[in-house]
């Protein structure tokens, strides 16, 4: 049973953006898996990684298209993303250097910080673009 589920209110409008979308939610199921299912460290940590090296891409490319878009809330949407990188960054660190183990609490960070994001933000930017859903 997955812990985030797609729902088609997530569905922007943007097919690339969407999919991409869905993919980060593939690793964050992964995650939630793996906290179930393993005590192994280093595997919670490749997970974590994975998910960091992908938003990064993801990101980017959000990132990318707002500038070659013009779009005016640039600058509010790329902070929105750093809060998660931040955070993303943090507990990584946390799980290398064993301080300590990730809790349902920051899983839930992941979660309602994404579902929320693709909703609120990334929602209001691609209708920018004129593909929204809406």
């Amino acid at each position: 049973m997955n812990y985030v589920k797609w729902e088609k209110e997530y569905n922007t409008g943007d097919d690339k953006i969407d999919e991409q979308h869905q993919r980060v939610f593939v690793f964050i199921n992964k995650l939630n898996l793996a906290l179930q299912t393993t005590k192994d460290r280093e595997e919670i940590i490749d997970i974590l990684k994975g998910l960091k090296d992908y938003t990064d891409y993801h990101f980017k490319l959000e990132e990318d298209q707002m500038v070659a878009s013009n779009y005016p809330k640039i600058d509010a949407h790329k902070a929105e993303h750093q809060i998660f990188i931040d955070r993303l960054n943090k507990l990584t660190a946390d799980m290398e250097n064993k301080s300590t183990t990730i809790n349902l609490r920051l899983l839930k960070f992941l979660k309602v910080w994404f579902s929320g994001h693709i909703l609120n933000t990334d929602k209001k930017f691609v209708a920018f673009l004129g593909k929204g859903a809406d």
